[in-house]
């Protein structure tokens, strides 16, 4: 019957285009190209991760596993390149700056590598030293409020010893019951 023909026809032209579209997809081949990568079939992964970032061209992920790709079989230059461009996509990830002194290590670039990885210890730094005043801050005023309910009264406070060095400061507790 001509109705049934139609529908099988309409079904088929569905499926197609379901299968091809996602076979085209930066996502698909973004992770057909991380199954290939845990198989360490190098060249395969870089196949498919090229393909999602031309796909998808601000994919930082995927230009950071080409990255990784391209470090597995020491082409530095190019992990490089992909760093470069993940970099553009992906914000405030050590992973990206570590591969790229690794990369700079590989190509003998020892002064790069080392104000790399300077550069990492200073932005984490830069992160404890505002995740740390910001807890402390709410941990001083909990530790006032607590030591009044606690003792039914009286007065407590934290004190940094260093407030101008965070990283080496100690805390000094004052209690008056």
């Amino acid at each position: 019957n001509k109705n049934f023909q139609k529908f099988l026809s309409v079904l088929v032209l569905i499926f197609c285009f379901i299968s091809g579209f996602s076979a085209g997809t930066a996502l698909f081949n973004f992770n057909e190209g991380k199954n290939l990568q845990f198989q360490e079939d190098w060249y395969g992964a870089i196949e498919y991760f090229t393909e999602a970032t031309r796909l998808n061209p601000a994919y930082g992920e995927a230009y950071f596993k080409l990255a990784e790709c391209f470090y597995a079989i020491d082409e530095y230059e190019l992990a490089l390149a992909n760093l470069d461009f993940a970099s553009k996509y992906i914000k405030n990830r050590s992973d990206v700056e570590n591969l790229k002194g690794f990369c700079f290590i590989g190509l003998g670039d020892l002064t790069k590598a080392e104000n790399t990885l300077l550069d990492i210890i200073d932005d984490l730094d830069k992160v404890m030293i505002q995740d740390f005043s910001n807890t402390f801050k709410i941990i001083r005023e909990n530790f006032k409020i607590t030591f009044k309910e606690l003792f039914k009264g009286g007065s407590a406070d934290l004190k940094l010893t260093d407030p101008d060095n965070i990283l080496e400061t100690g805390i000094e507790i004052k209690a008056v019951p």
